[in-house]
């Protein structure tokens, strides 16, 4: 569903269109956490679902999970984590409101 969604939302598939120099996008579905999953050169991109059935997997939760899907991308690659799934409007952290669609400190923000 997250690749259909970045086709019609994110303008995926004009990237999957060979470019005149030359340059495509390459889509590989498939179980991000196989230890078989690998690309020469490595991935420019990852994607990862983080919720499954409404709760985050366990090996999500293991540094060294994330540190194998580093190990995975090519130099600049990107992780893509969808962190969606919880239908709230907003987190309360020490009674005050935080809405979901950015973190506390700024590092991230949510794309709708």
């Amino acid at each position: 569903m997250l690749i259909e969604k970045s086709r019609e939302y994110l303008g995926r598939s004009d990237l999957e269109k060979r470019t005149v120099a030359g340059g495509i996008l390459n889509v590989h579905i498939g179980d991000a956490l196989s230890q078989s999953v690998n690309v020469s050169g490595g991935f420019a991109g990852i994607v990862i679902d983080l919720f499954s059935g409404g709760k985050v997997l366990p090996q999500l939760q293991e540094v060294q999970t994330w540190l194998e899907f580093n190990d995975r991308l090519m130099p600049n690659g990107r992780l893509m984590v969808n962190c969606g799934g919880i239908d709230e409007a907003a987190d309360v952290i020490d009674g005050v409101v935080h809405p979901k669609n950015s973190s506390i400190d700024g590092t991230w923000v949510q794309h709708c």
